[in-house]
Order: C-alpha cells, then structure tokens, then sequence
C-alpha cells in the first residue's frame, strides 16, 4: 500500500491536452448560440484545471453533488451532468495515478472486494430477474439504483485515492458538518407549528433531509461529531459554540419527531456510556447531555411530537404513528413472502420490490423501508452477507484504530470515534429505512479506508533511535 502524500503535481502534457479539448468545446458550443451552456462549460473548464491539480478540491465538491440538489442551470443536458463530467475527470486522474505510481491498491482493500462483490451480486441478479409489464415499467427502478450503488462505489474508490492526508480528512469532514448544521438551522427557522400536525424537514441545504427521519439521522452525525470533539478540544470558545450547536441538533432530531432517531439517541446514550469507563468527567458530559434533551423536550417541543417521537407501538390515541407502524410492519410482511417466493441467491432484482408488490401482492406500490430487507431482496442472501460483512469489516477496522497510539500526523481520535459511532447509528437507522444506496454509507466506509491506511503506514515507519 503506498504513502498517503500530500503532494500537488504540476499539469503535465495530457492534462493541458483535456484542457484544450474542453476549451475548443466551449468555443464551438457559444459560436453556435447555445451561451448559457457554453458558460457552463467554461466552469467546467476551469473547475478541471483546479481539480487536475488539487483533486481533493474535486473531492469536497463531488461529496457536494451528492448532499445537495443543482440549480436548474447547472443539471446539464442528458447525460452531461456536474457529477458525470467530475467523474470523467477523476478516472482519466485514477488511471494515470495507477499505471505512473501507485497500482491498484485500493483493490486490496476488504471494504473494496466486498463492494465489487455486491456489484456483482447486483448484476447477476437484475440479468435473471423478471422484467415487469409494460404498464408497470415506470414503476421499475432497475437502473437508477444500479446506477445509484455504482456511481456511489465510484465517488468511495475516488475520495480514498485522492483524500490521503489529515488535513483531507479535516476537510471533507468540515464539509459535511457544515452541511448538516445549515440544513438544521433552516429547518428549526422555518418550522411553524400549526394548529395540525407538522414535523420539522429541510427547507434547504442537504436534499435528502427533506424527509423527517433523514433529517434526523443527518443531525445525529452532527450531534455525535460535535459530542466527541468538544471532549477533546481544549479551546474555550470552540466548546462554547459546540454545545450551542449541541443543544440546536437536538431540538431539531426532536421536531423531526423521528422514533428512528429517538432509538438511535438511546443506542448513542448506550455508547457514550460504555465509553466513559466510570470516569467522572465523562459521566457529567452525559448526564448533561441527557438534562439538555429533557429540558428542550418539556419546554420547546410541542406534545403532539413528544407523543409520536414515543409512540413505539400501535396505540388508537396515535393515529398517524400507529398507522406507519403498520405500514412497516406489512412491508416487511409482504417482503419476506416475496423473498420466499423468489431465488434465495438472486432475490427478485434491484428495483423491482415495487411493481412486483403492487402487481402480485397487496396492490401497493410501497418501499421495504427496510435496508436489509430490500438487500435480500434486491441480491438474495449473498448481498445481506456481504453488506453485513462490509459493516463489520469497518467497525472491526475502527476499533483497532481506537486502541492505537495518538500522534500528530495521524487522524484525530474524535474523527475515529464520529465514524465508528456514525455507522454503529447507520445500522439502526437501516432497519426502518432503505438507506444503503445513500451517500452517508459510502462515506463512512471511505473514511475509515483512508484512516487506516495513515494508520498502517505509520507502523509501518522505522522507529527512530
């Protein structure tokens, strides 16, 4: 495995040639009226010559695409998208970094093998299965999540060839933190309690949080980040301003009025708790996180959330939480007998549980909101072992990062322990919703990737006398 290195290469001959290529294209594009596009591609141009240079750069503005939705002006023409023009750049950057000076090492990665192992399953498995009727194929999303897990492994192989350093890790991190706590602030600024029933939701920032749970879940990662690097930072200031932030994520997961993210509040307790080893510090950070949530929970959020946020099983004085309840409870129903009636080692196909429950079943056209349901379903027992398989191999791989010495150079412990308590938390949120096609998976794996290769090639130094 070779060097993390933090070393920016001057162009050479080929990457002036692409240059020069786009450069042309956008000359022709407005010579023949179409402006806007030209513009459009004049960026292009000039983002390319940041990245060939500085492809981490690339990186936080790839992770970008996938947490936020484009302006109409930027969403491109057919398959000319930010995200497919990023990713032309990066594999002509891959391969000249795998045939000039590294290899493929990133192949010799478990997490990478058990990857392409799913692809494959994923593949196989859409081949054999059963195309829907004809009046049900826009109901087939085949193709977009095999497009979704593919472009997805790709962003994971390009963001651990290309963010080797601490100061990476830092970045990226940056990133999808201040992601999450603007999309939390605009949700608490623009939720308006009415007279109904309304859960807090994004009304910006991070696409995805536009749905509740999701919400939630993305102020968990900032809850947790926050939680960890206030008991390592020694600056005043900065603990100050985290447990405001602190305080703000948790009034959002409790508006969401989420019981995923109230069970995964409980789990985070739980593993702060086991953390703490009986040390009295850390046991007061926790009881006044837990006296923080009780106050925001009896003071600023209203009952009606409070009572759906605790509604674990059906009760007739819940209507909206019992009947979701319900509808979970007949999803994994349904998709258990659809995975019966199917090949246990194919499943019925990614994308096809819809039309195939709507069609032959109860006539509805619901997801699994299950991850492990619709990843039996989608490749059969051998993709629920090898996603089970990926989740441990990182969880395994952080916690021996955790029991290693802290130097300098290396990742910060705060981050190891975000990653391992973040995908601990992924894999609750995962039972009550199809979330493995998610951007958040794919980056948590990445992370630990390039954490343990700093890791690894530090014992692998000579010791100095």
């Amino acid at each position: 495995m070779p060097a993390p290195s933090e070393q920016h290469h001057p162009l050479v001959v080929s990457d002036l040639l692409i240059l020069g290529i786009l450069g042309t294209g956008t000359a022709v594009i407005s010579f023949f009226g179409f402006q806007v596009h030209a513009t459009i591609l004049a960026g292009c141009v000039i983002a390319g010559l940041v990245i060939l240079k500085r492809p981490e750069i690339g990186i936080l503005f790839f992770l970008s695409t996938f947490l936020f939705s484009y302006p109409s002006f930027l969403r491109g023409i057919g398959m000319i998208t930010p995200n497919n023009l990023l990713g032309l750049v990066f594999i002509f950057l891959l391969l000249e970094r795998i045939f000039r000076k590294e290899g493929a090492w990133f192949l010799r990665v478990p997490q990478v093998q058990l990857l392409i192992g799913i692809g494959i399953v994923f593949l196989l498995s859409a081949l054999f299965s059963k195309a829907p009727p004809e009046f049900m194929s826009p109901d087939d999303r085949t193709r977009k999540e095999l497009w979704d897990f593919y472009t997805q492994c790709a962003f994971l192989v390009f963001m651990v060839s290309f963010i080797q350093t601490r100061s990476h890790l830092k970045a990226v991190y940056a990133l999808l933190l201040f992601s999450v706590i603007l999309t939390a602030v605009l949700a608490l600024l623009f939720f308006v309690p009415t007279g109904g029933f309304s859960r807090a939701m994004a009304q910006g920032g991070i696409r995805m949080a536009k749905n509740s749970n999701h919400l939630a879940f993305y102020c968990l990662f900032g809850l947790v980040c926050s939680f960890y690097l206030l008991q390592e930072t020694g600056n005043l200031f900065l603990k100050g301003t985290l447990g405001v932030l602190i305080m703000i994520l948790l009034l959002v997961i409790l508006l969401s009025a989420s019981r995923n993210a109230f069970l995964n509040l409980l789990v985070f307790f739980g593993v702060v708790t086991f953390e703490s080893g009986l040390e009295l510090r850390k046991i007061m950070l926790i009881l006044f996180l837990g006296g923080v949530l009780l106050l925001l929970a009896f003071n600023l959020v209203p009952k009606q959330h409070l009572d759906r946020i605790t509604a674990l099983q059906m009760d007739p004085t819940q209507m909206e939480a019992s009947g979701s309840i319900r509808e979970r409870k007949e999803s994994l129903k349904i998709g258990l007998r659809i995975f019966l009636d199917s090949n246990p080692l194919l499943g019925v196909g990614p994308g096809n549980f819809r039309w195939i429950r709507q069609t032959h079943y109860d006539h509805k056209r619901v997801a699994t909101h299950n991850a492990y349901l619709w990843a039996i379903l989608s490749g059969g027992v051998p993709a629920l072992v090898l996603y089970l398989l990926l989740f441990w191999t990182s969880l395994k791989d952080l916690s021996w990062m955790l029991r290693q010495k802290t130097e300098a150079s290396l990742p910060p412990k705060w981050m190891v322990k975000t990653t391992r308590t973040v995908l601990l938390l992924f894999m609750v949120f995962s039972i009550f919703t199809e979330s493995f096609l998610h951007i958040m998976p794919f980056f948590l794996i990445a992370t630990t990737i390039i954490m343990k290769r700093a890791f690894l090639y530090r014992l692998q130094e000579p010791s100095t006398p």
